[in-house]
């Protein structure tokens, strides 16, 4: 399970601040680089090592899907790590990659990786189209407050103007039927240049779920529900496709934080998203999947600073495709 000495949030955002600054926090050239677990999944995580060589002794404990690495040293497929965040030892060695091809462990940047660098948005279309439940609406912000309202002011300098047609209380299979509204949604997707899908796992009921049979129909029936919606997406339109990652929520403890972090692995692994959101970051998360401290208005919202700590989870030129 996750603890204080398995999770420490703000030491993630520095690791985070600082590999995006190009620079450590004492000026070296030396930076932290960030990955992600997103093998293992089946069996209780991926397989760490106490050294670089495969027949090196196992740690009797697996590295959990969806931690948080910072890269200590790379030597081909084997990556010596420093964990940030999740279950399992913290430090070893792990294998990015089996010789299959098939990845247990990502760069988990917020950027798409270097083989598919996703859609650019098509020429000529200006028009960033939010869809999504109420945090995206801009629930509980002042007006003009809300994380996608302060995203609609920073996109303006790049010629695009952003089109907010989330509500509040939907889910996936709302969204899935709403799709299916050629009257309601198609002008709009035909206008956007950029679509980002930003939904709620609260709104599943993964708050109030603690059997981990329920929990894990929760996460099954949203990550199936939401890669269909993104397939939806892309095929009634050629924007490009932006997914909003899970977020935090106050009624979420250690167990819901797993499944916060195991939705975003996959999230990113899907090629009809050109770029994720990760709403993890940018010091949002306070621990055990909730709010960091004053920053939400209820369990489920953010409140105007949450909204604005949501934003600076954004990469707005990553959004863009520039």
């Amino acid at each position: 399970h996750f603890g204080s000495s398995h999770f420490d949030s703000r030491r993630e955002a520095r690791a985070i601040r600082s590999w995006s600054a190009g620079m450590s926090e004492d000026g070296a050239p030396e930076v932290d680089v960030i990955w992600e677990v997103v093998g293992g999944a089946g069996r209780g995580g991926v397989l760490v090592r106490k050294g670089q060589e495969i027949g090196s002794e196992a740690e009797p404990e697996r590295l959990s899907t969806g931690a948080r690495l910072a890269q200590k040293e790379l030597v081909g497929d084997r990556l010596h790590f420093r964990k940030l965040t999740g279950s399992g030892p913290e430090e070893g060695w792990v294998t990015v990659r089996l010789p299959s091809g098939k990845a247990l462990v990502v760069r988990a940047d917020g950027r798409p990786p270097a083989a598919r660098l996703g859609r650019r948005p098509p020429p000529g279309k200006r028009v960033v189209l939010v869809l999504g439940s109420s945090v995206a609406a801009g629930s509980a912000a002042p007006l003009g407050g809300g994380w996608a309202s302060l995203l609609a002011h920073a996109i303006r300098p790049y010629g695009f103007e952003l089109d907010n047609q989330a509500m509040g209380g939907t889910t996936v299979s709302a969204w899935h039927g709403i799709l299916q509204d050629d009257d309601f949604l198609t002008p709009a997707l035909k206008r956007a240049g950029v679509v980002i899908m930003s939904l709620s796992l609260g709104n599943e009921g993964l708050a109030g779920a603690w059997g981990q049979s329920d929990i894990d129909e929760i996460e099954e029936h949203y990550t199936d529900g939401l890669h269909k919606l993104a397939a939806d997406i892309r095929a009634r339109c050629d924007a490009r496709l932006v997914l909003g990652g899970p977020y935090p929520n106050n009624e979420y403890d250690e167990t819901q934080l797993e499944v916060l972090c195991r939705v975003l692995a996959a999230m990113r692994t899907w090629e009809e998203a050109d770029h994720v959101i990760d709403f993890l970051g940018g010091g949002i998360h306070g621990g055990a999947g909730r709010w960091g401290q004053g920053l939400s208005s209820d369990p489920a919202h953010p409140n105007g600073r949450g909204h604005e700590a949501m934003f600076s989870c954004v990469d707005v030129e990553g959004v863009l495709g520039l």
